[in-house]
């Protein structure tokens, strides 16, 4: 087994009820996108269409299909707002009831995209990509460390409940996301501390593989310091979407 992989007993945990104070993240210095076939590599997003700075860039050279389908899905809600209720843990800790707030989707929400033909063709790996929507917008305009937070925690719960789900239709031969890898998200361009974050997975119940090497942090670290990031690019929304109108 590869260094970095989990077995099957570790790599994925979808309890009936959160777990509290248990740790569900493994460390691992491994290649994130070099996670075996099968695999879902989580990382936060905003609801713009955009993944153009830090890790997200990785994702969208690797996963250009996926993105196509990410970038459409927030089209579309940026078209036709959708609400729904979210926890609304900003005051107060995790093990105390919380009262439910309403936010625009896709904010809190996953989105699960399967593994693409276009996207294995250029890494020869069946990977599944979850997008977590933790902020609105991204760069100066991105929401307060607090609400991504909230976003954030509401995002892994809703992941959570979809792989319960995949994994109840697909039975023993079908296709569904049998292990879960990812960066530290949230912790870089979102400025949440990655210990904040830590604490939400572990209450969510999710065993996830967290990869650490030292090429993406220096991906990261060097976005983080690009002052051109508000700069038009190509990898607008609209180029993204093919300039659909």
């Amino acid at each position: 087994m590869a260094e970095g992989t989990p077995d099957d007993t570790r790599s994925l945990h979808i309890p009936v009820l959160a777990i509290n104070h248990f740790n569900c993240v493994h460390d691992s210095p491994a290649d994130l996108f070099a996670a075996p076939n099968g695999s879902a590599l989580i990382h936060a997003c905003n609801c713009m269409g955009r993944w153009g700075s830090g890790i997200a860039t990785v994702f969208r050279d690797n996963y250009p299909a996926a993105f196509d389908i990410y970038a459409r899905n927030c089209r579309y809600y940026n078209n036709n707002i959708r609400e729904h209720m979210i926890e609304d843990i900003r005051l107060g800790n995790l093990s105390q009831e919380h009262p439910m707030r309403l936010v625009r989707q896709p904010l809190g929400t996953a989105l699960v995209i399967p593994p693409q033909n276009a996207d294995i063709e250029i890494h020869g790996r069946r990977h599944w990509v979850v997008c977590l929507f933790v902020s609105r917008w991204y760069g100066s305009r991105r929401d307060s460390q607090t609400d991504i937070r909230n976003y954030a925690y509401a995002a892994l719960r809703d992941l959570a409940q979809q792989i319960t789900e995949l994994r109840i239709i697909a039975g023993d031969d079908s296709e569904w996301p049998r292990f879960l890898f990812s960066n530290q998200f949230c912790s870089g361009l979102f400025r949440v501390p990655w210990e904040e974050t830590r604490q939400l997975i572990n209450e969510v119940g999710l065993h996830i593989t967290v990869c650490t090497n030292s090429e993406q942090r220096r991906a990261t670290q060097r976005h983080s310091r690009d002052r051109t990031i508000r700069r038009p690019s190509r990898f607008d929304l609209n180029e993204a979407l093919g300039r659909e109108q």
